[in-house]
């Protein structure tokens, strides 16, 4: 896991932010901005298939990677916030109920997202 300090580099580069960015579409969307000179902040859930998923992003220096807990902390050290990319999209089961906690807490990190875009318009 990065330093929060990091993202204070965001002030000299185009900075986008994946949200929910483990799986191809989300590996290949990092790759492109990074490839253009941008800085990338991919926010998932860090566990051991994260981090083999992400691995070859990793080797560049304007790639940095939390786990969805640091959002709350991110305004204290951005600079810069040019795009964001929610890709939490994906629904395994159309027929499944999800709970009402759940949806709370979903809802929430959203607005956060949401919060943190309007800041850096």
């Amino acid at each position: 896991m990065y330093s929060l300090d990091i993202l204070k580099k965001t002030i000299k580069y185009p900075t986008s932010l994946i949200v929910g960015g483990i799986d191809s579409v989300g590996i290949e969307l990092a790759k492109a901005l990074l490839e253009q000179g941008g800085f990338v902040i991919m926010i998932d859930n860090v566990d051991d298939s994260f981090l083999e998923v992400i691995s070859e992003l990793t080797e560049f220096d304007l790639f940095c990677y939390f786990d969805y807990s640091f959002l709350l902390r991110f305004e204290d050290y951005l600079r810069r916030l040019d795009y964001v990319f929610y890709l939490s999209h994906n629904i395994n089961n159309l027929d499944s109920e999800i709970s009402s906690q759940d949806f709370l807490e979903f809802s929430k990190f959203l607005d956060q997202v949401l919060n943190l875009a309007v800041k850096y318009n």
